[in-house]
């Protein structure tokens, strides 16, 4: 009888094993200034270690961060141009899980 009762709990409760169904928001990347580059992070975990790593063109940078005990950072990275032809990417992946990514579309080109 009190397998059929786990069986039941699991099936009803979508099979997850998050225990009290309570999901924390995924984590985010958002632009909050452009000169220099300057993500913040939110919603990854407490203190999580997070590795940044931005693409623009065929350049790479990579930058490391702690989440605070809110899950949130501040980043900025004065190597990119966030008005640059050819935009930019930025992921930041957690040392707990989390990830999120960034990506600026390419901007217009001046007139040559």
């Amino acid at each position: 009888m009190f397998a059929a009762f786990v069986a039941a709990t699991a099936t009803a409760g979508g099979g997850s094993s998050s225990g009290l169904g309570t999901q924390a928001s995924p984590a985010q990347l958002r632009l909050v200034d452009t000169d220099p580059v300057t993500l913040r992070a939110v919603g990854f975990k407490p203190y999580e270690h997070a590795r940044l790593t931005a693409f623009q063109a065929d350049d790479r940078l990579v930058r490391r961060a702690t989440a605070g005990p809110g899950g949130g950072f501040t980043m900025r990275l004065p190597g990119l141009d966030a008005n640059a032809c050819a935009g930019f990417s930025v992921t930041a992946t957690g040392d707990k899980g989390s990830r999120a990514t960034y990506k600026r579309v390419p901007g217009m080109c001046p007139s040559q």
